[in-house]
């Protein structure tokens, strides 16, 4: 079943803490749900990002409000991780929304 013919807009939102037990569980469904079309995603920590297969393509990743997003250094490493979008706090002051707007979704 290809879950992105289903729902559009689909973005599957991993949990905030995965205990390290659970990482194979977790990198085998991340593993599955890609199979079934799913291409967005959401991290709360970066860690996260080992759960997705090195030679994915065509995936994009957002960030939760989890990794506390709040000036451009923290903007500049997520684009170097290539986290594309990222949900912002509250606490985020007019600048650093301003500068979220370099984050922009694209495919690969």
């Amino acid at each position: 079943m290809d879950l992105k013919k289903r729902v559009k807009g689909l973005v599957l939102a991993l949990p905030p803490i995965i205990e390290e037990s659970n990482v194979p569980l977790f990198q085998n469904e991340v593993k599955k749900r890609i199979s079934q079309g799913c291409r967005d995603w959401q991290i709360s920590h970066l860690s996260q990002l080992q759960l997705f297969p090195k030679n994915e393509r065509n995936l994009v990743i957002y960030g939760d409000y989890t990794l506390n997003v709040l000036n451009s250094l923290s903007i500049e490493t997520l684009k170097q991780f290539k986290i594309q979008g990222v949900q912002l706090s509250i606490e985020a002051s007019r600048k650093d929304i301003s500068e979220m707007y370099t984050l922009k979704p694209k495919r690969t």
